[in-house]
């Protein structure tokens, strides 16, 4: 098993540094020209990441305007050389918008120093806002290219949940687990439980038929269909009944989970076979154009620089839609889990030892806290586009010549969803579960 150790170098934090950039360091194996999973050594490699305060437009940008964009160019070089697509998209975007920024935000501080001359604060300035309406427009423009960012990363983060029985692994979770624990346990939710299990798997017959296979797909479904009229029936039974088919909840769960591990592993952990075949494959067709013989030592050597990068992207992939730290777990964890079910090798059957020992219980607690992460980073990217989209109000009613009290209005609730967004990113980054710390909100911590 791969070793992997994160450590986050917090970049923006705050008004004055929108564009700045969170480095997260990542170790990976780096492997010859077989599929990375046995041998290996470590190197370091970055993710990036946006500051946690939404990038709009600012005077204050214009301060750390050249150290932002050179990191940005950096950034962008890397993921160019890595063939990271996602990142050179993310990046790449954010560098074309960086002439909008500074444009545009000139022009706020145009639009600050017109309202000043309004209220006969600063003396009038000839010529001064001849160009501040065109200004603007780079303003609109900028937050619609954040904006798009913003999408992107969400249909990403989306997509990645429906890989995945998240809701399936929490009923299970219920049924298998609560009962045990708490001498108090609630018939009613048990029940649901066992209903909400039912229903999604009669959504999507296929799918799950594919999972458990044809056979065992129906005796599974009758199995929830019994349990949920018997605990109907009578809800007292509930324990005892749960008790009774046990074995066949364990007996799904753990064909679910394997299922959702071998996903995890094969998307975002490791090259599969045939990922590393149409890799050594493309290597070998570009060398056989070049001019020159190439020593099998040059060749090999470039066949495991491309198979590094394709596996740093992967991983990166992953790390980028639940957190690094989050990542750091997974594949920590997933190996032991896979390898326990492989060997059913799933623990104690004392219940007072479930927590400590099940491999089942740790993998349903691991799906818990990953679907827990992704619920976070989609609430974050809602607030942000909300807070551009609320900026690019700002920059239209600037356009309009709007009076001074409705352009405040807007200003200040884009400041408010900036500093919403800015809050739940600090103290809920590198978090487990819905937990905060406030104390994050201030620089230079972690």
């Amino acid at each position: 098993m791969s070793c992997v150790g994160v450590s986050l170098d917090s970049g923006g934090l705050g008004i004055a540094s929108p564009q700045e950039l969170t480095l997260v360091q990542l170790e990976d194996p780096v492997h010859d020209a077989h599929p990375p999973s046995e041998q290996g050594y470590v190197v370091q490699t970055t993710l990036y990441s946006p500051s946690a305060f939404p990038n709009i437009p600012s005077g204050l940008n214009l301060l750390f305007l050249i150290p932002a964009t050179l990191r940005l160019i950096a950034t962008l070089r890397r993921a160019f050389c890595q063939g990271d697509k996602e990142e050179v998209v993310d990046v790449g975007m954010r560098v074309l918008g960086t002439p909008m920024n500074v444009c545009s935000s000139t022009g706020t501080l145009l639009q600050i120093l017109k309202y000043l001359i309004q209220w006969k604060i600063v003396a009038p300035v000839a010529g001064l806002f001849f160009l501040a309406p065109f200004i603007f427009v780079f303003g609109i423009i900028l937050c619609a290219i954040e904006i798009i960012i913003n999408i992107i990363n969400f249909v990403r983060v989306q997509r990645f949940c429906h890989k995945f029985n998240f809701d399936l692994f929490a009923q299970l979770k219920i049924l298998l687990t609560n009962f045990d624990l708490d001498t108090n346990f609630d018939s009613a939710k048990g029940l649901q439980a066992v209903k909400r299990s039912s229903k999604l798997l009669k959504k999507d017959p296929e799918k799950f038929k594919s999972i458990f296979g044809d056979e065992e797909y129906p005796e599974i479904a009758k199995t929830l269909a019994d349990m949920e009229e018997k605990i109907g029936e009578d809800p007292s039974k509930c324990v005892s009944v749960l008790r009774e088919r046990r074995d066949t909840i364990e007996k799904m769960a753990i064909s679910l989970m394997l299922h959702d591990l071998y996903t995890l592993r094969d998307d975002y952990l490791k090259l599969t076979d045939g990922e590393t075949e149409t890799i050594c494959a493309k290597v070998r067709e570009k060398l056989s154009g070049c001019h020159g013989d190439q020593s099998n030592l040059e060749v090999q050597k470039k066949l495991e620089n491309a198979l590094y990068n394709a596996h740093i992207v992967k991983k990166k992939k992953l790390a980028r839609r639940v957190q690094p730290w989050m990542f750091q777990r997974i594949e920590t964890q997933s190996p032991y889990i896979i390898k326990a079910f492989e060997k059913k090798i799933c623990g104690s059957s004392d219940p007072s030892h479930y927590e400590e020992s099940l491999p089942l219980v740790r993998g349903l607690v691991l799906f818990e806290e990953i679907e827990i992460q992704t619920v976070k980073a989609r609430i974050i990217l809602i607030i942000e586009i909300m807070a551009l989209a609320v900026t690019i109000c700002v920059f239209i009613l600037a356009l309009a010549g709007c009076p001074v009290v409705p352009f405040s209005v807007l200003i200040a609730l884009s400041l408010v969803l900036c500093i919403v967004r800015f809050v739940i990113y600090r103290t809920t980054s590198g978090m487990p579960g819905w937990r905060w710390d406030m104390k994050r909100i201030l620089p230079f911590t972690s």
